[in-house]
């Protein structure tokens, strides 16, 4: 038998099968470029299974696909000197390697955490005005509990009042036990935040100052037991609890362009003494 056309045949059968194989790996094909199912794969986020995959999928294959297009169009279309952003990018990089040295530099020399009590509350009351109370806060204390609970009356009486350590220790087991959440913090809090977790939207200042402050409260789910301890509405300035982080935030931009500053004083002293500044 010749051997030969077997070879041959052989050859083909196994390129046939790779050519195959390479069709059965490509999603879709622009012009010269493919994208994969392992590209694909990349390109996707993680998601909730529950969701449409195919329909996920489709949408970055038609986004790939747009680009492969439009990029292809771009070259096609514009000039050698229209497609020369080597300036651009040279700039670009420039900024972020400049950027991150300023970041790597403030993070070793400042950090918000060495902020200290006497620096927040002498910015704090030194601009007090930034801090006017332009909405409702409240100081409570809340529990809810399921529509089935049975010991409303004994939870009241632990929480309407001054406890021994025993008595907060009996209250912490009913909570542990029955409640479906909590709050018994001495803090100021948004009302409005306040509101979408216990139904006393329609309370104001004028029934909490009438000491309408311990409030058992219902819906068709839960039951509430709240204890209003202070309210406030327009009324001067927000306390230093409730903006506390937004002033450590705001000293810390402040110190941060001050070390900015700096370094780059510093960085041009450097280099005129060294004799690198040439004019």
């Amino acid at each position: 038998m010749n051997r030969v056309p077997i070879l041959v045949f052989v050859c083909l059968l196994l390129s046939l099968c790779y050519s195959c194989q390479d069709r059965e790996d490509v999603v879709v094909r622009v012009y010269d470029k493919t994208l994969s199912t392992a590209d694909l794969q990349e390109m996707l986020p993680v998601y909730d299974n529950n969701l449409d995959s195919v329909s996920i999928k489709q949408q970055y294959i038609e986004a790939w696909v747009a680009r492969q297009v439009l990029l292809h169009e771009a070259k096609s279309n514009l000039k050698h000197n229209e497609r020369d952003f080597s300036q651009e990018l040279e700039e670009y990089e420039d900024a972020l390697l400049i950027h991150a040295y300023e970041n790597k530099f403030v993070n070793q020399n400042i950090r918000k955490e060495d902020i200290t009590e006497k620096e927040i509350e002498e910015f704090y009351n030194k601009n007090k005005e930034r801090y006017l109370l332009k909405q409702p806060i409240i100081k409570v204390n809340f529990i809810k509990f399921p529509t089935d609970f049975t010991q409303v009356e004994l939870t009241k009486r632990l929480l309407f009042k001054t406890r021994t350590d025993q008595e907060q220790k009996k209250l912490d087991a009913i909570c542990k036990k029955d409640a479906l959440n909590m709050y018994m913090q001495n803090k100021w809090l948004l009302f409005d935040d306040v509101i979408k977790e216990i139904p006393i939207k329609h309370y104001n200042q004028e029934d909490f100052r009438a000491n309408e402050r311990q409030l058992e409260l219902a819906d068709s789910s839960c039951i509430y037991l709240v204890y209003v301890l202070d309210f406030k509405i327009n009324e001067g300035y927000s306390p230093l609890s409730l903006v506390r982080n937004s002033i450590v935030e705001t000293i810390w931009q402040e110190k941060r362009i001050s070390v900015l500053q700096n370094l780059r004083e510093t960085s041009i002293k450097k280099a005129n003494e060294s004799g690198e500044i040439l004019y």
